[in-house]
């Protein structure tokens, strides 16, 4: 007596991105792939029922057959086109006697992991700016991974006593980001200057002596502040204190960085103190 084979099989599979900093999120250039975890008996099909990104549909490329224990079996790989959102992925597997078991979306008893595609870049939003810090904001350290990460420019300098004002800047950016402070620079300007492109450039005559003494950044709550000390010297009358943020400071999970972004500030009129 031959016995048809009517039981479904039982499937768990994982979605995961190659990205080495995050396998939730995946940004332009990396891969969303699907493994195979256990399966109740043999496989001989897998076709996908649904496959979007951020609401838009895509198609998943079939890299293996063999349906092994931790092979991959789908792949996709993201590019700048792509919309920023979830993934929302569903599978129907087929056994070798045509029996089919449907995993839908969040069903975390067969699918594992999750997967959102990042393809946004950064944007900085200014805080705050503070043009009377108080001393202790100007202690630079280090508590480990979420805590404040630091550079100190110009460490050897003695010439603190010419310093005419210390300003600092707050700015934030609404994920996790990490940050390259040596990207950051600044410069003063005349009030009535407004060619960003030229300050970009740095194509104008500073009206003062500018100098990055601290970057440090926190994460906190998925947010990132960026705090930038800058000691402003041979200072006179009034003018713009520029912060140039290029590209490339702040880089965020699925490898996206900033665009270029130019914030000024009026400095205050203030009376020049030199020792």
């Amino acid at each position: 007596v031959r016995t048809r084979d009517t039981t479904p099989p039982l499937v768990y599979s994982r979605i995961f991105s190659d990205n080495p900093s995050s396998s939730s999120v995946a940004g332009p250039g990396h891969r969303i792939q699907v493994t195979l975890d256990y399966s109740s008996e043999s496989l001989s099909r897998l076709d996908v029922a649904a496959f979007m990104i951020g609401g838009v549909p895509r198609s998943w490329e079939q890299v293996s057959t063999n349906y092994s224990y931790g092979d991959i079996l789908l792949e996709y790989q993201v590019s700048s086109d792509d919309t920023t959102g979830v993934v929302i992925y569903a599978s129907v597997w087929t056994d070798e006697a045509g029996n089919t078991f449907t995993c839908e979306y969040g069903d975390n008893s067969c699918l594992q992991g999750a997967v959102t595609v990042d393809t946004t870049p950064p944007v900085a939003e200014l805080i705050s700016v503070d043009n009377e810090p108080s001393t202790n904001q100007w202690i630079s350290y280090e508590n480990g991974e979420g805590g404040w990460n630091t550079w100190e420019n110009d460490a050897t300098d003695t010439s603190k006593n010419q310093i005419d004002r210390s300003v600092e800047i707050v700015v934030k950016f609404p994920e996790y980001v990490t940050i390259d402070g040596s990207l950051i620079d600044s410069t003063c300007v005349e009030a009535n200057v407004t060619n960003t492109t030229a300050l970009m450039l740095g194509s104008v005559v500073s009206t003062c002596d500018s100098v990055i003494k601290s970057i440090a950044y926190l994460v906190v709550n998925g947010v990132t502040e960026v705090h930038v000390w800058v000691d402003i010297r041979n200072y006179e009358g009034s003018g713009i204190l520029v912060i140039w943020i290029k590209s490339g400071v702040a880089t965020d999970l699925g490898g996206n960085v900033n665009k270029a972004l130019v914030l000024s500030e009026p400095l205050p009129d203030i009376t020049t103190i030199r020792n």
